[in-house]
């Protein structure tokens, strides 16, 4: 489930967030330790640094490369795919790491049949196999909390509390928040295994030797947080002004949206259905045991009621205590059948009853991402029609990455005045040195003068006046989550219209507003998608792309 459609887009490096890991590991490779950006944990980049790592000793041994320069030439300049293909299949082994943590998470707070069926449903929890597929952080994040979990189960359950299980469940809470800094709601969770410790009297000191191991954890992963503090404190402070993001809430207050909207799809209408069943339960019955499982998610959703943004992937830790509190009431129910056939067939049918819906749409999206997308589709068309060295303007860039769109080579210009941006901000641009000896080089490839835009504007286009325009919008413009205004929009758009002409449109089939990697996935939308059609090569994934050309005669 992880694996198929995980080769989604190579070519179009289609994930900003996937690409500032990369490269931010790339840096953490070459010495320079300090990334820099502290808008979202770092501990996901050194992590994949170790993993490059390992990978250029691998190619060093078969030969396939000599030095660090290989490496990067190889594996990220003539071919970005590489590195992202290798960073995604780490996702998909994390993401499996995670389905069997929670197997020893359900074993050991309940019973081995509760951690079977607990992984079943992760294992096919449709927000879990959809993130296993991304170059980001939140499987490394889901795992981290798992194993600070298992040791809140162990502080329960031992009569005799033991200093190790403090610490380390304090330092793993540590690593997550480093990984993904809405993980800091397990800090909740760890309070609570140790208000339900079997023992009368927890030494004060091991609760706060397990409290003084957080920041100790996220230090480990995050030594410039503090190094670095000044531009720590700015860069956290920013993030309260983040404008209003997601799908359009129609007025739904985010933490209901986040149960009947995200959860429901996430993880899948019955399973959902089961865990709040059980929640009901756990809570009216006072049951210590089972209430452990609910400060996780009850404590992300409480605080994700207040987060400007909102979307569906940051639930993605949580969801493996959701699976084990559905998982353990419909053992509870199921139980009460004393016929063991009967008790074990319909079991059967529960389970698969539940992850029904919530594997459809695995299938469904996994499908869609084993399809050739509209950027792949977009940049073989350009190098076979538009001249060499063009000038384009490209819509849609987040940093460095056109996002979803055709992923084009820049030509020695562009380079150079990307390379000067990045000076001008204090980086070494060494990765742009070389992309600009790459293109010496390699004097065959087609490139073209690219400049970029997160939004086009009808100013921008009058100042530049490009020879080609792709017009590539990021944002759906009827969810609220928007950029430039809808005036401003139709102002670009007629301006547009005069001066240029549409010389393609490549369009996904389902038509979507934003492609199935950028995380505002409608899942109505996602259900367009048809498994059973003659003609399944019609189906394209990725967001509509128009290409124009400046008119000769043009206003």
């Amino acid at each position: 489930m992880r694996i198929w459609g995980i080769g989604f887009d190579l070519s179009s490096q289609p994930n900003p967030d996937g690409n500032l890991y990369i490269e931010s590991a790339l840096k953490v490779c070459s010495g320079q330790f300090n990334i820099g950006l502290f808008r979202q944990g770092n501990l996901y980049p050194y992590f994949l640094s170790i993993c490059f790592s390992i990978l250029f000793i691998a190619e060093s041994l078969l030969g396939i490369i000599k030095t660090p320069s290989d490496f990067l030439i190889l594996n990220y300049i003539a071919s970005p795919s590489n590195l992202l293909l290798y960073t995604r299949v780490i996702s998909a082994i994390l993401g499996t790491g995670v389905v069997y943590l929670t197997y020893l998470a359900g074993k050991r707070i309940f019973q081995p049949s509760v951690g079977i069926i607990a992984s079943f449903f992760v294992a096919f929890s449709y927000i879990h196999v959809q993130q296993s597929h991304y170059e980001k952080e939140d499987m490394l994040t889901g795992l981290l909390i798992m194993v600070a979990f298992l040791f809140c189960i162990a502080i329960i359950q031992m009569h005799k509390p033991s200093l190790r299980n403090f610490v380390l469940c304090g330092i793993f809470i540590g690593l997550a928040i480093a990984s993904k800094y809405l993980a800091w709601v397990g800090i909740f969770m760890f309070l609570v295994a140790c208000l339900f410790h079997k023992s009368s009297a927890i030494p004060r000191k091991y609760i706060f030797l397990g409290l003084f191991s957080v920041p100790v954890g996220f230090l480990i992963a995050e030594p410039f947080a503090l190094l670095n503090f000044g531009k720590f404190s700015a860069d956290i402070s920013s993030m309260s002004g983040v404008r209003e993001l997601g799908l359009d809430r129609h007025g739904m207050p985010r933490g209901f949206f986040y149960i009947t909207e995200h959860l429901k799809n996430g993880v899948g209408f019955p399973l959902e259905i089961i865990a709040i069943a059980a929640a009901v339960y756990i809570f009216f019955k006072c049951y210590r045991t089972g209430m452990i499982l609910l400060v996780y998610p009850v404590s992300l959703i409480i605080f994700l009621s207040f987060y400007k943004a909102h979307a569906g992937y940051y639930l993605v830790a949580a969801v493996p205590f959701i699976a084990i509190l559905a998982s353990w009431f419909l053992n509870e129910i199921i139980k009460k059948i004393n016929e063991k056939r009967l008790k074990n067939a319909t079991m059967i049918l529960c389970v698969y009853f539940i992850i029904t819906p919530s594997f459809i749409n695995c299938i469904r999206l996994n499908y869609l991402l084993s399809r050739p997308s509209t950027g792949e589709i977009a940049k073989e068309w350009i190098e076979e029609n538009i001249q060499s060295n063009s000038g384009i303007l490209v819509e849609g860039v987040y940093g460095n990455i056109i996002a979803g769109g055709p992923a084009l080579s820049r030509n020695i210009k562009s380079l150079r005045n990307e390379l000067e941006g990045v000076q001008a901000k204090g980086g070494n641009g060494n990765l742009w040195k070389k992309r600009i000896e790459f293109i010496q080089q390699n004097k065959e490839l087609k490139v073209y003068d690219i400049i970029k835009t997160t939004n086009l504007t009808a100013s921008l286009i009058g100042e530049k006046d490009p020879a080609y325009i792709i017009s590539k919008p990021v944002y759906n413009y009827d969810n609220g989550y928007r950029v430039t205004t809808a005036a401003e929009r139709e102002e670009m758009q007629d301006l547009l219209n005069k001066r240029y002409r549409l010389i393609k449109n490549i369009s996904p089939y389902p038509l979507m507003d934003d492609t199935p990697y950028l995380y505002l996935m409608d899942f109505n939308k996602l259900r367009m998608v048809e498994l059973m059609v003659p003609s399944k090569e019609k189906v394209i994934q990725g967001a509509s792309i128009n290409i124009y050309e400046r008119q000769k005669n043009g206003i």
